[in-house]
């Protein structure tokens, strides 16, 4: 009677552990959860393709099909809110915060949680122009030396070159907040702020342009930026706060923010690539040498981010051991 007990809880205790392992495997069988595409939508800048393949290599290597999807700011959003497009790794948080929280408020997009880069966003100067214009980076210097930076196009005030209208810039504002005879040009995009940065060194010319971080050009040129008053609530809607005492405005903008962004109906139909993208994270360390790979180097940018993804399976595995 003893033994055939003993014998029974084996079986029982078996069939249990195969019942496991066949729910594990069936659980791992369901991935891709549906086999139509994941659509990762790529924006204008070197940073936020390579945040997004590297993504995309490791859905892929999980089994899901991936599409890659070029396009702007305004229709990214509108895809991302009828679900015609489904994630975007690498939002920036600043002047495209009230779109964002609009669709997040109507229950049309999700956040994917924060992706750990650590941005900053300032007009930027060539470390060499200090002597000629003592007191930098202090603003009120660059008020007194704008006229260095003025070109046919602009003469007698300077030039900023300023971020992509589509990016929605607020330099005009700081201008006129601090009363700077300068003139806000918006750039054609990344690559063309980053050729007049090259350019400029190039010659020892003066250049002032509103940039970002992390980005391989700050490891390159020698870049400061320009020193204005970190953002508050009340520089916005209050005059008085501030150094002009009647203009709102006079700081930079807040730190940006950088979420990974998902349709709403994302983790419901692939729960777990929804997992997978809430656990991925860059840091500034890890991106800004890859976007000089591609930028510089002219690595083909699918290489550099599968080539990430070689090289980091220790990084990577946990966050899909742990999305199934």
């Amino acid at each position: 009677m003893e033994r055939r007990s003993i014998w029974s809880s084996a079986i029982a205790a078996a069939a249990i552990f195969a019942g496991a392992m066949l729910a594990q495997t069936e659980a791992a069988a369901e991935v891709p959860e549906s086999k139509d595409p994941i659509k990762l939508v790529l924006l204008d800048w070197t940073g936020n393709h390579l945040t997004n393949h590297i993504a995309g290599e490791l859905l892929s290597r999980m089994g899901y099909g991936v599409e890659y999807v070029t396009t702007a700011q305004a229709p990214a959003w509108q895809g991302l809110g009828d679900g015609s497009l489904h994630v975007q790794m690498e939002q920036w948080l600043v002047t495209q915060r009230k779109v964002y929280d609009e669709l997040k408020g109507a229950g049309k997009i999700m956040d994917l949680g924060l992706l750990g880069l650590q941005g900053r966003e300032a007009w930027y100067y060539p470390t060499y122009l200090e002597k000629d214009c003592p007191g930098l980076p202090a603003i009120d210097a660059l008020k007194k030396c704008a006229g260095l930076f003025q070109t046919a196009e602009t003469a007698p005030k300077g030039r900023l070159v300023d971020f992509p209208e589509e990016w929605t810039p607020e330099s005009p504002q700081w201008i006129d907040a601090f009363g700077l005879d300068l003139v806000a040009i918006p750039a054609g995009g990344e690559g063309s702020i980053i050729a007049e940065i090259k350019s400029a060194y190039a010659r020892e010319q003066p250049v002032l342009v509103m940039f970002y971080e992390p980005h391989w050009v700050f490891s390159d040129f020698e870049m400061r930026a320009v020193d204005l008053p970190g953002w508050d609530a009340a520089c916005e809607s209050d005059p008085a706060w501030g150094p002009i005492a009647d203009k709102t405005m006079d700081c930079y903008q807040p730190n940006p923010t950088i979420v990974k962004v998902a349709w709403s109906g994302f983790a419901e139909k692939w729960p777990a690539a929804a997992k997978l993208l809430g656990a991925f994270a860059l840091s500034n360390d890890e991106q800004a040498p890859l976007i000089k790979r591609v930028d510089v180097d002219g690595e083909a940018l699918e290489a550099v981010a599968k080539d990430w993804v070689d090289k980091n399976e220790a990084k990577w595995k946990p966050w899909v051991d742990g999305s199934m």
